[in-house]
């Protein structure tokens, strides 16, 4: 560890005394700085990112640089202004980015990139469509520590989520709740988010009344909609 690594807050330490009068309970106990704080965020999204199953290969495919616009077929929108929301979102996530639009109109590939450029930044982030979410969840179950509770709470104070595919998660009362669980969560804390769906924003409230009220309220967040064809098979022209 290099002199200009040394946190300035706790000189290395990784703790603080609380600056309490004596006779408190809490007197003279350490807490953790700030420094440790943000290490265990980024060890605990690290871990995330490992559970999430997303490869290497898809974050180097998934970028802004390979993402053309103009290839969207019949576009009713406009593809460069959406790309850079995405762009502008990943120099600076703040609240909540949905991305709406039928199959293949690029929603995935600019979620992940996203993804891609938070994590040259160092931020911490959790990316995978809803379906491997859940099923990173429920996999806590079957683990010797039972650590569902410790994947929920990492999901809900990661520092950005990311989470494709919003509707084609099958249905039920389970996935139901441990989605709305982590989102509301973070609809709450105005954590940053990206939702993609395929679903449009008129089609919501019939998939879930809950999730819709969040997903399309005006002060958090920003939805884009895909009016276009199939941006992946202009790709392959």
């Amino acid at each position: 560890m290099t002199t200009e690594d040394v946190c300035p807050i706790c000189g290395g330490m990784g703790y603080l005394r609380r600056n309490l009068p004596v006779g408190d309970p809490q007197f003279g106990k350490l807490v953790p700085c700030r420094c440790t704080l943000q290490r265990r965020a980024e060890r605990r999204a690290r871990e995330l990112r490992d559970a999430s199953g997303v490869s290497e290969e898809l974050y180097a495919r998934f970028t802004f640089e390979t993402f053309d616009p103009t290839l969207a077929i019949a576009p009713r929108c406009d593809m460069q202004e959406i790309k850079r929301a995405c762009e502008q979102f990943a120099a600076n996530p703040n609240g909540w980015l949905v991305m709406a639009g039928k199959y293949g109109t690029g929603k995935t590939h600019l979620a992940y990139a996203i993804a891609g450029e938070l994590l040259k930044q160092g931020t911490p982030v959790y990316a995978a469509s809803v379906p491997e979410m859940l099923g990173m969840i429920q996999a806590g179950i079957n683990r010797p520590d039972n650590d569902i509770d410790d994947r929920m709470r990492a999901l809900r104070q990661v520092d950005v989520l990311i989470l494709d595919d919003w509707g084609v998660e099958k249905i039920t009362e389970w996935a139901y709740q441990c989605l709305f669980t982590v989102l509301n969560s973070r609809y709450n804390e105005r954590a940053a988010t990206v939702v993609t769906t395929n679903m449009l924003p008129d089609e919501w409230v019939k998939r879930d009344g809950r999730l819709a009220s969040r997903l399309g309220d005006r002060q958090l967040s920003r939805v884009l909609v895909f009016a276009s064809g199939d941006y992946r098979q202009g790709n392959r022209k």
